[in-house]
C-alpha cells in the first residue's frame, strides 16, 4: 500500500501503515504520532476538500492531508532572551530574562523577570522553562535570587499548551 500522509506544512508524516485495514486505523496512528487524540485528526485527500470516513479502505487512497484539530506541536516553538545592563554609576548590572512561546509565529506565553546585582548582592526573580518532548506540555520553575545568586525555586509548574492555545483563540 501506498499512501502518503502530509502535515498541513507539506512534510510527510511517517507511520507503520502495512496493516492498517480502514481509515479509522490510519487516523488512530497518525494521532498516536502527533501526540493528541483520534477525534482531532482529520484527513482529507491532497486534490479535495471532503474529510475521508473511518470506513473508506485505505487502498482507495493515494495522499491524504493531515490536519491536527488540537494543534500542530511542531508550529511550537520557545525563544528564551537573555541581557545583561551594567550602570558604572550605581556600579551594578540588570539581568532581564523574557521567555515566549510561539505558536505558528504568534506569541501565546510569556514570562518576563529581572534581577539586579550590587554591592549588595543579588536579588530579583528568574524563571526556567522547557517544552516536554511529546510538545504538549510547558514547564515553568521560578524562584527568587538572594544575596549568593542562587535561585530558591517555587514547585516546577506544568502548563498545558492545548489550553494556551484555546485561550487565544486557536483550536
Amino acid at each position: 500500500m501506498v499512501l502518503q500522509l502530509l502535515a498541513l506544512s507539506g512534510e510527510e508524516i511517517q507511520v507503520e501503515l502495512s496493516d492498517a485495514q480502514s481509515m479509522k486505523d490510519v487516523r488512530a496512528r497518525v494521532a498516536a504520532k502527533l501526540g493528541c487524540d483520534a477525534g482531532a485528526v482529520l484527513m482529507v485527500p491532497s486534490d479535495g476538500t471532503e474529510v475521508v470516513k473511518d470506513s473508506q479502505v485505505v487502498d482507495s487512497c493515494g495522499a491524504l492531508t493531515v490536519i491536527n484539530q488540537s494543534f500542530d506541536s511542531r508550529l511550537i516553538r520557545l525563544h528564551i532572551e537573555e541581557s545583561k545592563q551594567y550602570s558604572p554609576r550605581q556600579a551594578s548590572t540588570l539581568f532581564y530574562k523574557t521567555s515566549q512561546l510561539l505558536y505558528d509565529g504568534n506569541m501565546v506565553w510569556e514570562r518576563q523577570d529581572r534581577q539586579i546585582c550590587d554591592e549588595m548582592g543579588y536579588r530579583g526573580r528568574t524563571h526556567d522553562v522547557y517544552l516536554s518532548e511529546c510538545g504538549q506540555l510547558l514547564f515553568c520553575r521560578s524562584g527568587f535570587l538572594r544575596r549568593r545568586g542562587v535561585p530558591e525555586y517555587e514547585p516546577t509548574k506544568a502548563i498545558q499548551i492545548q489550553h494556551l492555545l484555546q485561550k487565544r483563540g486557536f483550536r
